[in-house]
């Protein structure tokens, strides 16, 4: 873990991904809604994401709490149970895009709905890899931009196959994606996460458990022994070696990851978000799991611009 290369590889992708045209973000359209006149409220961390990358974050007039994918000062009108309202009356959104489950919205959104002042769409919340590429089209399809979401989405559906046929006859080291450190918390199976790891060519360690979120003593990181650690953590800061303090709690265990210096660190601030970053996601995997794949996957993003 004190290899520089591992504390920066993730940036490195990032950059790469970007330079060979990962995000695709259209043209504006002469149609209904301009870009400029566009006013959205985005509800939910992932609607934000999507639009993020299809070059509508200045559209963006407000979010819902705890989203911090937005720009920087964008409002946030509190949480779903108690949305401030009279402020988003005052905004005047074009659009408004939620993604509520069983809950709902307040009935006070619903009626500024039906009274015209706004378009809006509550949207499903998506299960695996293909329905979060599939969610991407939909927030497309909800304020008329699906020319610019379907290249994106079909880009992504290219790159992860492509991925996946690199990495099918490979042997699978068994990984542990931790997304908590204070207590041990992973991504068990049937997540986007399990999938976009077997895409990368692993195994996840947590495919035994019950819930989708297992959380881990001393003993059962002991017994479970990944190979590999990834700790997907939104926006922190780069490991400081074996020795950064976090690690704390995996030390002296006998983790093949731990001992073998393969726990690696994922801080794209969208890394838990189902979107347009799962292409980095599962690429960060699998040239963290297969180092020998990094110039082959790079030819990948060449091949599929």
């Amino acid at each position: 873990m004190h290899n520089p290369t591992r504390r920066g590889f993730l940036a490195g992708w990032l950059f790469l991904l970007v330079s060979l045209g990962l995000m695709s973000c259209g043209e504006p359209r002469e149609a209904g809604f301009s870009d400029d006149q566009l006013r959205i409220v985005s509800l939910a961390p992932a609607i934000t994401h999507t639009l993020n990358e299809i070059g509508l974050r200045d559209a963006i007039v407000a979010v819902g709490e705890g989203d911090e994918l937005a720009a920087l000062g964008t409002p946030s009108l509190g949480r779903y149970v108690d949305l401030d309202l009279e402020r988003l009356a005052t905004l005047a959104p074009t659009h408004v895009l939620a993604m509520t489950g069983q809950a709902g919205l307040p009935e006070g959104v619903n009626r500024m709905a039906g009274q015209g002042r706004f378009v809006l769409v509550d949207l499903a919340y998506p299960g695996g890899v293909e329905s979060s590429i599939g969610f991407i089209d939909e927030v497309g399809a909800a304020i008329d931009r699906e020319d610019r979401t379907s290249p994106l989405t079909q880009g992504m559906r290219e790159r992860l196959a492509a991925i996946a046929e690199l990495t099918a006859e490979r042997e699978r080291p068994r990984a542990l994606m931790v997304f908590n450190l204070e207590r041990v918390m992973a991504s068990g199976p049937n997540t986007v996460n399990d999938a976009l790891l077997q895409i990368a060519g692993g195994e996840n360690a947590a495919s035994e458990a019950t819930v989708t979120a297992p959380v881990y003593d001393r003993e059962a990181l002991r017994a479970l022994a990944p190979e590999v650690i990834f700790l997907l953590m939104p926006g922190e800061p780069p490991l400081d070696g074996a020795d950064d303090p976090r690690l704390s709690g995996l030390r002296g265990l006998g983790i093949p990851a731990v001992e073998n210096e393969r726990v690696y660190l994922l801080n794209d601030p969208a890394v838990l978000i189902p979107g347009p970053s799962m292409v980095y996601t599962a690429v960060s995997m699998a040239v963290a799991l297969h180092p020998d794949l990094a110039e082959p996957i790079a030819e990948v993003f060449r091949d599929h611009p």
